[in-house]
């Protein structure tokens, strides 16, 4: 599958409904290699063969609209920021560098290197007298893109000559046609019914594009990261959606769906049922888009290019989750609306949230303690007796579950869920307990210890009509030890 909305695993749901195609926008200062005019955008820039050529004309309304050009590249807003670029054709070093990576990012390799060169060797320099670069090291990073594509070209040659056979992905795909699928034919498909329209091939995600998405420090290369980028992806992919960048979303949200199932693959979620599910829905409105497992599973084995297992680090080792839940992650699940009076919670059956148990404001990114789950009554775990249960968050991370089982009525069957998810317990033991009646009852009692996750059932507890399951990791177990030893203390003054 942070500020998690964790669900590790979103669903893709993403509903193209067509291409923002760059074809037929005014072209400004553009033109081919022979000086003819481009009205065609889209077929001259993803050729390679797209030459600016406004120098003084259009100065002014290059520096003007500067801060909107680079906040296009930082949102990677592409197709928008090619549209604006040619639209104003200003020849220098800066407007072919976002043109090369916007080739790059839209899978143009080609094009890219040819933008890339002629940013080295432009007819203006944005550091001229007057630095107009908007922080750009130009020549910099030109250069470490260039050397990035080269690298990643040899290296998947190298991988490719000693294991030619693509690795599967863990859940399949549709068959590949005998023609490569693409991220655009995909989005044509979604709109028309047919691929016809498609403004051409787009090749699997390169090892280059998924660099640019790396973190500045190899210490931050996390399970944690993969989780904050793709949820990242995931919320970018739907802010395009609804600007309506088709082409540009798809991509985002293949590629947070790819770093789902990468986070599985670290943190070994191989063997929880709701990672496995979640993951599957995501591929399959993959499937529905058009995305072809030849192309998932070239963009994913580059994906593994990019960012070796190796290299990425666990940020917790915690053996499977809860409720679709990972503990040790970021909670996710949001806070139930507030009366009109702000001083209690509306209860909305069709949706799943939380309400502090003590009056708090408090961020969940920062809280610490015990929040209150409702289920929406169409997702309440079948285990849980009545439509809450309680999450101890500290620092805003899930690092424990506790809930009511309904006690002996229901004792055989949650400890039946419980073994057949955590296998045989570390500890069992069976207890005789009697009702106000006299009449006596056999109780359960079970602990199962991995190696960072506790988890504890009690087949009755107070009474027999009240059973429970405590499941901590040992940072929320030893929390909940010390505010227990604090309230006995309390209780004894």
């Amino acid at each position: 599958m942070r500020a998690h909305p964790r669900s590790v695993l979103q669903p893709a749901g993403l509903i193209v409904a067509g291409l923002l195609s760059l074809s037929g926008c005014m072209s400004g200062g553009i033109t081919t290699t022979t000086g003819e005019s481009a009205p065609d955008t889209l077929a001259v820039f993803k050729s390679g063969e797209a030459r600016l050529t406004c120098i003084v004309s259009c100065g002014y309304a290059w520096g003007a609209a500067g801060q909107h050009v680079k906040s296009l590249y930082t949102n990677g807003l592409w197709v928008d920021l090619v549209n604006e670029v040619t639209r104003i054709g200003h020849d220098d070093d800066l407007s072919y560098f976002y043109l090369g990576q916007a080739a790059e990012r839209l899978g143009y390799e080609e094009a890219a290197k040819t933008y890339y060169k002629l940013a080295l060797s432009p007819k203006l320099k944005c550091a001229g007298f007057i630095n107009v670069c908007n922080g750009f090291d130009v020549p910099r990073l030109v250069n470490k893109s260039l050397a990035q594509m080269q690298n990643s070209r040899k290296t998947t040659a190298e991988k490719h000559d000693a294991n030619p056979t693509n690795k599967t992905s863990s859940v399949e795909l549709t068959t590949a046609s005998p023609k490569k699928e693409t991220i655009s034919a995909a989005a044509s498909t979604a709109e028309n019914g047919t691929n016809s329209n498609a403004p051409g091939e787009v090749p699997p995600i390169s090892v280059s594009m998924w660099m640019q998405i790396l973190p500045p420090r190899n210490d931050e290369l996390t399970s944690d990261w993969l989780l904050e980028t793709m949820d990242t992806l995931g919320s970018e992919s739907k802010a395009l959606r609804l600007s309506k960048k088709y082409s540009e979303a798809l991509i985002k949200s293949v590629q947070s769906t790819m770093l789902s199932e990468y986070y599985i693959e670290i943190e070994n979620f191989h063997d929880a049922p709701e990672f496995k599910a979640r993951l599957a829905k995501n591929l399959e409105s993959l499937n529905i888009l058009g995305i072809t497992r030849s192309f998932y599973d070239e963009s994913f084995k580059n994906l593994k290019i990019a960012i070796p297992e190796g290299t990425i680090r666990s940020s917790h080792h915690v053996n499977g989750s809860v409720f679709g839940k990972a503990l040790g992650s970021r909670f996710s699940v949001p806070e139930c609306k507030k009366n009109k009076y702000g001083v209690g919670y509306n209860i909305d059956p069709k949706t799943t949230c939380f309400e502090h148990v003590a009056s708090s404001d408090t961020n969940p990114n920062e809280f610490t303690g015990y929040v209150r789950v409702l289920s929406a009554y169409d997702e309440i775990p079948d285990v849980v007796h009545g439509i809450y249960y309680y999450a101890l968050l500290i620092n805003g991370k899930l690092e424990g579950i506790y809930f009511d089982t309904g006690g002996i009525k229901n004792m055989d069957f949650v400890y039946g869920k419980l073994q057949g998810k955590y296998g045989v317990p570390s500890t069992k033991n069976l207890r005789i307990v009697k009702n106000i009646y006299g009449a006596t009852f056999d109780v359960t009692n079970a602990q199962w210890t991995t190696d960072n996750t506790i988890i504890t059932f009690l087949g009755a507890t107070g009474t027999i009509d009240s059973g429970s399951v405590r499941i901590f990791t040992k940072n929320g177990l030893m929390y909940d030890r010390a505010q227990e030893k604090n309230a006995n203390k309390e209780n004894s003054l």
